[in-house]
Formats: structure tokens, C-alpha cells, sequence
């Protein structure tokens, strides 16, 4: 995570919880920030420095709990007079924001987001494969959700072809899918991209869930195969034989 935090996307302790957004939950701790802002409930300064990089090992949000949980926080963290119970205090208020927080989300999803993050959880897992359990672990969780929701269109009886071309140009946004009229086997992807081992993953993961039955694909990384005609397409060293 390199580029700034929208504030707008930010304004809420779930909104840190969300699958997609790039933060690990496991990794996020929530502290009662230093200085209360009235109008916020997270921290907006503090996420920043977070996404960019400036904390690896754990998040350390600051909130303001008394934003909208005034009537439980107030009491759970009111001041004792001999200090004993701050890191218990902390502990109670990092589990009871992660619990809130969850029921938040809980509140917001629909039956689509609950069948998308069960996808996920059985590639995971490793029910559909070994092959797709390891190929899944190159991945954040952003790009697992974004491949369940393509799968699930594609399991829905959407146009599969489609979908092949929606993911393939979701990890790939120079590649190009050719769509052979003239062939019921074979079909070809340029990629655009050069052959590392995410891409040979994320290939085998299209391989398994997007490759329409019957179809042979024939990939192509970094340079394009060439076609007459197009003059982009034949500079030596930069073509392809196909």
C-alpha cells in the first residue's frame, strides 16, 4: 500500500475490517488514540503511515471509541485510581472494537459477498485442489475476493468467455484475449506481462477455473506474436512465433 488513504473510504472502524482493502485483520490492534477527535472514529494520520509502510509487523490504529460507543467505553475505560488495569483495559477495548467492527460488516453484506468469501476459504483450504491451495497463497485478499466473483459469474451460466476476458485483464491490463471463430480448441492469450512466478500461478489458477471445456489455451508473455500487417507487432527482438 503505497499511495495516500481516502479519507472518505476511512471513517469507520469496519472499514478496516473489509476483506478487501488491503489491511491483515489478524495484524490490526485497536488503542484509544491520544488525542480524541469529535468528528472521527479512526485516525486518519496514523492509517496513512500505516499504508505506507512505516508498520509491518502490527497495526496499531487509533480510535476514538466514544464516537459511537460512548455508552460502553465510557464505563469500560473509566480511569482507576492506581493504574493497575491499563493492559487489560487495552486487551478489552482492542477485542471489544474487532467485535463491533465485525458486527458492522456483518450488517452490510449481501448473500453474494457471503458466497464469494466461502469460495475463497475452500481454495484456501485446499478443498478444491492442492494445486489452487498453492497457486491462492501468491495472492492478497483483495485479488482471492475479486477471482470468487468472477467464478461465481462464471458458475452462474455468465458468458465464459467473458469472464476469461475479466480476469485475464484484471492481473494483466495490457493483455489481450483472441477469440478463435475459426477454432473450438484452441484459444489465445497475450498476457503483456513478463513470465515470473506470480504470473505462472495466477495462469494456473485461470487454467483451472476459467478455461472453457475443450478449449486449449496458448499463452504468450512479454511480447506479442507477430501479424502481418500490423507493423507494431513485427519489430525484431520484440515478436513472438506463434
Amino acid at each position: 500500500m503505497e499511495e495516500k488513504i481516502n479519507n472518505e473510504n476511512f471513517q469507520y472502524i469496519w472499514s478496516l475490517l473489509v476483506s478487501n482493502n488491503g489491511f491483515e485483520n489478524e495484524k490490526i490492534k485497536f488503542i484509544k488514540s491520544s488525542v480524541i477527535s469529535p468528528y472521527f472514529e479512526l485516525n486518519l494520520e496514523n492509517i496513512n503511515d500505516i499504508a505506507a509502510g512505516k508498520s509491518d509487523e502490527e497495526y496499531l490504529i487509533e480510535t476514538n471509541p466514544f464516537f459511537r460507543f460512548d455508552d460502553i467505553f465510557s464505563f469500560l475505560l473509566m480511569p482507576d485510581s492506581d493504574g493497575n488495569n491499563e493492559k487489560l483495559k487495552e486487551s478489552l477495548l482492542n477485542i471489544a472494537l474487532h467485535i463491533l467492527g465485525n458486527f458492522d460488516l456483518y450488517e452490510g453484506q449481501t448473500k453474494k459477498d457471503f458466497y464469494c468469501k466461502e469460495i475463497v476459504r475452500n481454495m484456501e483450504s485446499g478443498s478444491c485442489g492442492e494445486k489452487l491451495k498453492n497457486s491462492f497463497s501468491f495472492l492478497n485478499m483483495k485479488e482471492k475476493l475479486y477471482i470468487a466473483e468472477v467464478f461465481l459469474e462464471y458458475n452462474e451460466g455468465r458468458n465464459q468467455i467473458r469472464c476469461l476476458k475479466k480476469i485475464v485483464k484484471k492481473f494483466f491490463p495490457e493483455s489481450i484475449v483472441y477469440d478463435n471463430k475459426y477454432s473450438d480448441e484452441n484459444i489465445v492469450i497475450y498476457l503483456g506481462h513478463k513470465k515470473d512466478a506470480k504470473t505462472r500461478e495466477i495462469k494456473g489458477i485461470i487454467n483451472e477455473l476459467f478455461i472453457p471445456l475443450g478449449l486449449k489455451p496458448k499463452y504468450f508473455y512479454e511480447h506479442h506474436f507477430g501479424v502481418l500487417g500490423i507493423e507494431e507487432t513485427l519489430m525484431i527482438d520484440s515478436m513472438a512465433v506463434y
